[in-house]
């Protein structure tokens, strides 16, 4: 696996503990009743044969792709991949087979044969993962239905430990013989098993497991592959159903039961109908029970892998540290004896032997206590889980109701979704953002303590030139202190906003950066700001999210480089599905495991009842029982004059409509104020909005409007929340970007153009009646589009939460 990859698995690992890889799953224990051929040749209870038989009698699959038994020696192998097609060869391939399978030339057979339309896969879970990632690659895979079934694995081994087991039982001499792991023929107790070895003279020899090297040098990881020691995928994470023996549940059948878990909702109706046939036995059980059935062996997978993965030159730079002390000391030390044997095993084969039968013993026994003795502290340490804290900042606090309306958004979708974790929010203007949201625990934003003087965000040079330089002097004081807040729990040469907020960034559990045209460069400061947030983040082992982002538009190389910082992030939401997608393409950093396109953060923000929204209006004079059509302005000093001649053109289109609806100018800043009084100069029929901040009021304008005209890019997510028919009008490539990524997540991106002077009649005034003329279907377009993102709201706070929370 690819070390990125690879690391976010370690990573949830990590953070999920017992729930990775299980997530979404039912979980049984059982076996085959029947005495149908082969149930006592299965490793356990034989319910996997059963179902894969099943779906082929149905017709749900052409064919099972899972190992083979051979016949071999010390030069030719004892399994290969193999597609099976009929019943008698998914019988005749029962059992488990240690030993490393190549599934290509498999894989390459299944892609050619056209009447392979759909294909059970069965391997380990890095064979799942591996053939997932191939299937998202794979054009031709792609037409094909698979289904994924992984078989728990606590470590794979190379093909020696074949070979040197074979030997031990039967001897070195050549002649072909197959070798089974799992003989259960005479045994008294379905964990007692046998390994054996039958030669074509039909002559067999078996010897139980614990008088046979299998067992001791199973446990010491002896021939174990190396990549094995820094996979934390026990369960299967990716497949459709992940199967195991019931150890650690009690056993009623001496010939073996199977504990497994489904995720696939057509396989849980099919085994509920093997078990009403009375083809299996079942007997549902929590996932936490399946989960610490073998309790020691998925902890090394997963808990303690982060011990393991510090010695990984490419993954120690990606992972989330948290266990210091006497458990890193001992499962360091642990690491190193597997290692070793590993190492040895390899080198000694020749000699047949890796050590002494006694030394082994003694190694086993050092490993099995150590990491029980790590378990027990665990439990022994284990009180009340303190409450979690996500760390949320974005551009609020500066009057925004775009922003205010994102902020709200997440601040009940964070209650709704996760309840546990406290939130904490960082603002440049703590009073107002309490005022607006209520008594939340609010630290000074960064842009006022890391980079701000006295109250001043950037020392006032965020548009200045001299930023930079000033942002790179800072950026070196806040990052020595940050070494030393990770190390000593000190900071120097700083105030005490900045030591705080580093305290705090260091004791968070995630850092949620909310939506908006953060990451351009017609943002420059908040592009540097949020990136050094990032990376502090980061380099202190707290979890990023973002949500509902437009990414790119870099204007140097400076820009480019601290928009790379994305890349530490766990999951990138945006609020758009193409442009900002090419923007990380060409950063090189996109990665579709997690980079979501979906929506704006304020999609889903409530405005009031379309009743108190009509009482606000007859309290400002504006008839409540007339439609209104709702705009919104926006201008700078570079682009006041294209403003002003393009509100004088709009305003004389508007005007025969004025008996017919009530135009209303709504600010989103109060910036808007000015332009506003600009407009009802030309069109004197305008009634301007009196909102007081009060974010569900401008939200609830703009969803019962009959149409939306605007410059902003907000007023067209809350029109769009109300499916009203949007105008936009830009005047650059900053809103450009922002307003028609938005509108044509809704089909309406040809509702959105460039304000030219000499092309305007021919453009608004068509555009204006055809929106008129078509606003119900349009409407209905909208609908149909926000029935679907209404699916995925809070995806990407659900998502963190099953993956790392």
């Amino acid at each position: 696996m690819e070390p990125d990859y690879l690391a976010q698995k370690v990573n949830r690992a990590i953070s999920q503990k017992e729930k990775f890889g299980l997530n979404n799953a039912t979980s049984w224990v059982g076996f085959q009743t029947t005495k149908s051929k082969g149930y006592t040749q299965s490793a356990s209870g034989g319910i996997l044969s059963t179902l894969l038989v099943k779906l082929l009698e149905l017709n749900e699959i052409d064919g099972v792709l899972h190992a083979k038994q051979l016949e071999g020696n010390n030069n030719s192998p004892y399994f290969q991949a193999h597609l099976s097609k009929t019943i008698a060869e998914i019988h005749e391939n029962r059992s488990s087979f240690y030993a490393p399978i190549d599934f290509s030339s498999a894989l390459s057979s299944i892609l050619s044969d056209d009447t392979l339309q759909s294909v059970a896969i069965v391997g380990t879970p890095c064979v799942i993962s591996a053939i997932k990632r191939f299937y998202r690659l794979n054009t031709a895979l792609k037409q094909k239905k698979i289904l994924l079934f992984a078989l728990v694995c606590g470590h794979n081994v190379n093909g020696q430990f074949a070979d040197h087991l074979s030997n031990a039982i039967a001897g070195k001499n050549q002649s072909k013989r197959k070798l089974k792991f799992r003989d259960k023929e005479g045994i008294s107790v379905a964990s007692n098993f046998n390994n054996s070895v039958l030669f074509a003279s039909g002559e067999k020899i078996a010897i139980d497991r614990f008088k046979s090297p299998f067992t001791v040098y199973w446990r010491t990881g002896a021939y174990a592959l190396n990549g094995c020691n820094f996979c934390p995928d026990f369960w299967g994470e990716e497949a459709d159903a992940t199967f195991k023996d019931a150890w650690g549940i009690s056993l009623i059948k001496k010939e073996g039961e199977t504990a497994f878990a489904i995720k696939n909702p057509e396989l849980i109706r099919l085994t509920k109908q093997l078990e009403q046939e009375g083809t299996i036995y079942l007997r549902q059980i929590t996932n936490d029970k399946f989960a610490t059935s073998q309790e020691r062996t998925f902890y090394d997978k997963t808990d303690f892998i982060e011990t393991r993965a510090r010695h990984h030159q490419a993954l120690k730079k990606n992972i989330d540290h948290k266990h210091r002390g006497l458990d890193f000391l001992i499962l360091t030390i642990v690491y190193y004896i597997k290692q070793h044997i590993q190492i040895q095993s390899k080198r000694k084969f020749a000699k047949n032997r890796i050590y002494s039968p006694r030394v082994l013993k003694f190694l086993e026994f050092f490993i099995e206590y150590g990491e029980k003795f790590v378990l027990l502290k665990r439990r022994y340490n284990k009180k009340v889980k303190p409450t979690k804290e996500v760390i949320y900042t974005s551009g609020f606090g500066y009057r925004n109701i775009g922003d205010e309306a994102q902020l709200e958004t997440n601040l009940q979708l964070w209650r709704k979704i996760a309840p546990e974790y406290k939130v904490t929010l960082l603002s440049p203007n703590p009073d107002y953002t309490r005022r607006i949201h209520g008594n939340f625990d609010i630290l000074t934003a960064s842009r006022n303590s890391f980079l701000g003087i006295s109250g001043f965000d950037y020392l006032g040079l965020g548009d200045s030139r001299l930023f930079y330089p000033y942002y790179w002097l800072r950026k070196q004081i806040i990052w020595a202190n940050a070494f030393m807040i990770k190390y000593l729990n000190r900071t120097i040469f700083i105030g005490p906003e900045s030591s705080i907020l580093l305290k705090r960034l260091k004791k968070a559990d995630l850092l949620h950066i909310g939506g908006g045209g953060l990451f351009t460069g017609k943002t420059k400061s908040r592009l540097y700001d949020l990136s050094l947030l990032i990376r502090l983040a980061h380099y202190l082992h707290t979890n990023i999210i973002l949500s509902g982002h437009n990414i790119g538009l870099w204007r140097n190389t400076q820009q480019k480089n601290a928009l790379k910082k994305l890349k530490y992030a766990k999951i990138i939401g945006l609020r758009d599905n193409s442009g900002s997608i090419e923007a990380l393409k060409k950063l090189r950093i996109y990665d579709q495991n997690k980079v979501i396109p979906l929506f704006d953060d304020a999609l889903f923000c409530e405005g009031m009842p379309k009743a108190e929204l009509e009482k606000h209006f007859s309290a400002q004079g504006i008839n409540p029982n007339k439609k209104h059509i709702a705009i919104n302005c926006y201008t700078t000093a570079t682009i006041q004059k294209k403003v002003e001649e393009a509100i004088d053109k709009i305003s004389a289109q508007l005007k025969p409509l004025s008996d017919e609806f009530e135009f209303i100018a709504i600010s989103t800043h109060p910036v808007d104020e000015k332009i506003n009084d600009y407009f009802r100069s030309k069109l004197p029929d305008t009634k301007i909005l009196q909102h007081n901040d009060n974010t569900a009021l401008v939200v609830s304008c703009f969803q019962h409007a009959h149409i939306c005209i605007t410059v902003r890019h907000h007023p067209i997510i809350f029109s769009m929340s109300g499916c009203v028919p949007t105008i936009s009008f830009t005047f650059d490539d900053y809103y450009e970007l922002k307003n028609f990524g938005a509108l044509k997540l809704f089909g309406q991106g040809k509702q959105v153009f460039q304000y030219k002077k000499d092309t305007f009649k021919e453009t608004f005034g068509p555009l204006l009646k055809r929106t008129l003329e078509n606003r119900e279907s349009i409407s209905r377009e909208i609908q149909l589009h926000l029935n679907e993102f209404s699916k995925n709201k809070g995806y990407i706070i659900k998502k963190y939460i099953e993956d790392y929370g």
